[in-house]
């Protein structure tokens, strides 16, 4: 491999790992959206992609960081020791996805307040405000720093309380979906099968401390 080859190579494994994950899925969740957005004559139809592939996409990113101690059950391979590794960063690159998505529904709102009392019932106000704060909690307590100021445990606890309360945000958003579209019980199907995985591998470690 040539200077230039290795070059790139490493610039590559620096563009998909930790702070820099971020800034490329941040900036490609941008691009995209605006595109969305600002591609329709009518505003408001760019609008609605907009929040549903900010949506999509931040459940992508959810899950995986969702599942990732999990991925223990499983031989090691490249995906998941990269995934191990960048789990705090796939949960900020997560906390921005969300941050824009958040900001296409106040644009909709901002827009068309008629439409968006419509479409947002008082209930998903209630509960996605507090959604919100809960991903800005998470954000701002993903460091070591915040680690030693609050406690180990104590932070553990927050991020699990946290994680958990956002995986119930997401299957109460699709599974009325699903009702009407069926399409969207994939989406509850994979939801579960998250939680599944983790719920198998929390009885797993128990198991194994049990036997020590």
């Amino acid at each position: 491999m040539n200077p230039n080859e290795t070059r790139t190579v490493n610039l590559m494994k620096r563009l998909i790992n930790g702070k820099y994950l971020v800034l490329l899925s941040s900036l490609s969740v941008l691009i995209v959206t605006s595109l969305l957005v600002l591609e329709p004559t009518e505003l408001v139809f760019g609008l609605r992609s907009g929040i549903r592939f900010t949506a999509q996409y931040s459940l992508v990113l959810f899950s995986i960081g969702f599942i990732a101690t999990s991925l223990q059950l499983f031989p090691k391979n490249q995906l998941t020791i990269w995934i191990r590794k960048n789990r705090r960063y796939l949960g900020l690159s997560f906390a921005m996805s969300h941050l824009v998505h958040g900001l296409v529904i106040f644009a909709l709102y901002l827009g068309y307040p008629d439409l968006f009392q419509q479409v947002v019932s008082p209930l998903s106000k209630i509960f996605g405000g507090i959604g919100f704060f809960v991903i800005f909690v998470l954000a701002m307590t993903s460091s070591d720093y915040a680690i030693k100021k609050i406690g180990f445990h104590r932070w553990k606890s927050i991020h699990r309380i946290g994680v958990y309360y956002i995986w119930f945000m997401f299957l109460a958003s699709y599974l009325p979906r699903a009702l009407s579209f069926p399409i969207y019980w994939l989406v509850v199907l994979f939801l579960v099968s998250c939680l599944g995985l983790r719920l198998i591998y929390s009885r797993t470690r128990l198991e194994l401390k049990s036997n020590i």
